[in-house]
């Protein structure tokens, strides 16, 4: 497993600075240094991370402005201090996703002070080539908007979230747009994370308001974008959720940031849910698996070829976020921030790995 660090917690985190990458084993064992891997300019990752068919490990550096490419066994390939960054427009990388042909996808979700121009953009490495990088950029609409989620479909079309224009937004492999939901239609609000399911389906997490609010949702479209009898889904643990992956099942796993939760739902394919159950009834229980209160905000959440899934504790504390230094710089402490990932054996049906594109059983 692979996990991206955003913060190096220390006494005082000024400017904000991010400690590396940690690899561990299935069993939680650490592979990396006590900091993680933090060669080829990583610095401060976001979501954005992804392993490419040949094992290769990308990540998009919400901090640094760039991304980073590490061999399986953690050593940097991109060049060190800088990392990529596409002829200069990398600013704040999110998403991050390989394709059927070997092409490395990213959203670009804001603007920074180094590169004002870089936000709301899809950066492409045709065949992984960093050095022949395209950026789409879509002037004078709203066809992304603070773009947080990406995910590649059956037919290799790319389905992005807007977490601040409150739509879902399909790019072709040319990075053409084709189709774009209205905003706040199917209950999208504020939708972060999403996965497609092996029929095409697409499960969105929508943290909805302001984090914490409590009152998010998932929403379940067609592959054409329809929304799906009875979506949004609310209730059963969900409060805010903030990503979303398929099991090898197809039943869908949220990571409830708000409610600090996992919880199950069933999926299109209900022969696979407990009888009685049909597509978006909870299979977990009412709250959703707390770990036995080991779980706080989570963010990403993955499944594993075991059927393990494991979840990120981003955030330990809200109340405790946000705190300012004397120095005007903020305070860092695990009070806040999440130090650990949890994971829960066997729970799901098994995933391929790498993940490229929907689910497939092993």
């Amino acid at each position: 497993m692979w996990v991206t660090n955003g913060l190096l917690t220390g006494p005082e985190d000024c400017p904000d600075g991010g400690a590396g990458v940690t690899k561990l084993t299935p069993d939680g064992f650490p592979l990396s240094p006590p900091y993680g891997f933090t060669g080829g300019g990583t610095e401060g990752a976001g979501s954005g991370i992804t392993i490419d068919q040949t094992g290769n490990v990308w990540i998009g550096n919400k901090r640094g402005g760039s991304v980073s490419l590490l061999t399986p066994e953690g050593s940097p390939i991109s060049p060190e201090g800088t990392g990529y960054r596409a002829n200069g427009n990398t600013s704040r990388v999110e998403g991050t996703i390989a394709d059927y042909d070997g092409n490395i996808w990213l959203v670009n979700n804001k603007r920074s002070d180094e590169c004002p121009g870089c936000g709301n953009s899809l950066i492409l490495f045709p065949g992984g080539d960093p050095d022949n990088a395209v950026t789409f950029v879509y002037p004078g609409t709203d066809t992304l908007d603070e773009p947080y989620g990406i995910a590649l479909d059956l037919e290799g079309d790319m389905w992005i979230t807007n977490s601040a224009g409150n739509t879902v937004t399909v790019i072709d492999p040319l990075g053409n747009p084709v189709f774009q939901t209205q905003p706040g239609s199917s209950g999208i609000s504020t939708p972060k994370g999403l996965a497609v399911d092996s029929i095409g389906n697409v499960w969105i997490a929508n943290l909805s308001g302001a984090e914490g609010s409590g009152s998010g949702s998932v929403t379940l479209l067609d592959p054409f974008g329809e929304n799906a009898p009875g979506s949004p889904y609310r209730g059963g643990g969900i409060e805010g959720p903030w990503s979303i992956a398929v099991d090898g099942d197809d039943n869908v796993w949220a990571a409830d940031f708000t409610g600090g939760a996992l919880v199950n739902l069933c999926g299109v394919r209900a022969d696979n849910c407990p009888r009685g159950l049909t597509t978006g009834d909870t299979i977990s229980p009412a709250g959703g698996y707390d770990g036995g209160g080991a779980l706080r905000h989570i963010t990403s959440i993955a499944i594993d070829q075991a059927g393990n899934v494991w979840a990120a504790n981003n955030v330990n504390d809200l109340g405790a976020c946000g705190k300012m230094s004397e120095t005007g710089c903020r305070q860092a402490s695990t009070e806040c921030e999440g130090d650990g990932v949890v994971v829960f054996f066997g729970i799901a049906a098994p995933v391929d790995a790498p993940l490229i594109g929907p689910p497939r059983q092993p």
